[in-house]
This record gives C-alpha cells, structure tokens and sequence, in this order.
C-alpha cells in the first residue's frame, strides 16, 4: 500500500463541492498526496425493493467515478458509502489517517444557527486532522450543470502568497501556526498573525468588563511572535493586532480582505477571548463569510 498522504474530499456534487474539489487536487499535486473522494447518499430504508434502488445507485457510482482532477499524476480513490454524511466522512477520516479534509460550504449568512449545513460543522468540530473548508457565492444555474464532471466546473488555481492565522496565545492556534508555517513553506507565502482583543466575560452574570489594554497584548503577541521568529527564519512573519469592538469574527473576515489574505488557518478550542469562542459563534460566522478558503486545526489529543 502507498504511504502517500491521503487528503479526503467529501463531494454532494454542487458548485461549492466542485470549487474544493479544484483545491483539493492542487494540494495533492503538490505534496505528492493521494486523493479520496467520498460521497454518502442517504442510507436505505429498513424494508425496500433492491430491484429500484439498484439503478440510482449504479448512476450516483459513475457519477463519483467522473470526479477526477485536471492536474496530472494525482491517484484518485471513489467511495461510495450510504449513511449519515457527517458520521461517515469523520469515520473515513480515521479509518484512512488522512492528512486533511477539503471541503465545500454554502456560505449562508444571516443569524442562521448553522454553519454550511449541519454536516460540515459536525465535521470542522470533531474531525482528527485539518479541514480545509470553501465557500462560493450561490451557483448560476445552467442546464445540465450538476452533470458535468468538477474539474469541468473548477476555477483556475489562486496561489497562496498570504495566510493569516487569527491567534489567542493558546496551544490549538500554536499547532495552527506550526501548519500555517508549513503551507507557507510549501507555497512561498507570508504569515500574517492576527490577535483579537476581546474583552473577557465575567461568570456567572457574563457581563461585560471593561476593554483590555491593547498596549499589553500587543507586547504579549510581540514577545511570542519574537519567540516565533527564532525557530522560523525560513518565511516572513508579520503581526496585526486588533480590537474586536463589538465582534471578533467580523473584525477577523475585515483583516482577511483589507490584507487581502489567500487562506485562513485558524486553531479550535482556544483558552479565551477569541479562543473561547473559536468553534462558537466566532469560527462559524469566519468560515459562513471568511472571502477565502479556512483551514480549521484542532489541538492533538483532543476527543
């Protein structure tokens, strides 16, 4: 068996699923990856007719086969498996170790409680490795066009020269960082470390206490970023800090476009502030809204 990494493209076969395919094969090309691309249609009722579901699923089959990248020299796995789509994509995960996950979103907006759909949040909360997460404007509807291969759907390769990585000082964003550094590396970018003041809330009445002193954070981010730039001399590191005023998300996706950033590594599960928050309303409205790809990373060890 190859020892290849595996990067895990869940696809529903719509326009956002098509755009992370695109990304997904790029990254396989480039980190000589192997490419798994998985689709979970619903699962079979107890007590059904084999002779009428033997067609659809037959078509959905060779559909999924038609998923294949432009990019040369990428070996593509297809696995159809029916059941609860975000179940089966995390135990995937961790049946094939993947290196990453390269995922699609909806991008809604608004006060809606979930993120790209129930499926992806489940993912981006409980996954074992990295999830790279895409989201596209609705799709233009065309005839034909949800039966045409991804690779035929997908936009020419954007390169990444700027990553911003949003930061509460926390182990999780320190393993986002270490992959950040590593993506930056591997495609000749810049760091961009960005720390959100957020004022802390005060349990149990959760009222709000008075702003933090910037001067202080900043000297904090200074002192770790010079840590940083001890053991990372091999790419530029730059450093943002910012007040978060009334929404750390919201001032997270502004730096994102005012820089403009190429991906956004963020870590989950942080301490407080903005980590607190960081697979809360925080990291849900930054990958509902962020104007590139997300990359979530999870502290090693974690459940």
């Amino acid at each position: 068996m190859s020892s290849a990494p595996i990067i895990l493209h869940p696809t529903d076969f719509s326009e956002p699923a098509r755009h992370a395919f695109h990304l997904a094969g790029a990254l396989a090309r480039s980190q000589g990856a192997r490419l798994l691309v998985l689709h979970v249609p619903a699962p079979l009722p107890a007590v059904v007719d084999l002779r009428q579901v033997g067609q659809p699923f037959e078509t959905l089959r060779q559909r999924l086969e038609h998923v294949r990248p432009e990019v040369p020299g990428v070996s593509v796995e297809h696995r159809l498996t029916p059941g609860d789509p975000a179940a089966e994509i995390l135990r995937t995960a961790r049946e094939t170790s993947c290196a990453v996950i390269v995922m699609g979103t909806q991008g809604r907006s608004g006060m809606a409680r979930l993120v790209m759909g129930s499926v992806a949040e489940q993912v981006v909360r409980r996954a074992p490795c990295p999830v790279v997460t895409e989201k596209v404007p609705p799709p233009t509807p065309g005839p034909a066009a949800d039966h045409r291969a991804e690779s035929a759907q997908a936009p020419a390769a954007v390169p990444i020269r700027s990553i911003l990585h949003p930061t509460d000082f926390s182990e999780p964003c320190a393993e986002a960082f270490r992959v950040a550094c590593a993506l930056a590396r591997d495609q000749s970018a810049q760091v961009v470390v960005l720390h959100v003041a957020v004022p802390p809330q005060i349990a149990p009445t959760l009222m709000p206490a008075p702003p933090p002193n910037l001067a202080d954070l900043r000297g904090e981010l200074e002192e770790m970023l010079r840590r940083v730039r001890e053991s990372v001399t091999d790419i530029p590191v730059d450093c943002h800090l910012a007040d978060a005023g009334g929404n750390a998300a919201i001032t997270i996706v502004d730096v994102a476009r005012r820089i403009p950033c190429d991906l956004i590594v963020m870590g989950t599960n942080g301490r407080t502030g903005l980590g607190r928050a960081l697979l809360g309303s925080v990291a849900e409205l930054v990958l509902r809204t962020a104007p590139c790809p997300v990359v979530t990373v999870r502290a090693s060890g974690e459940a």
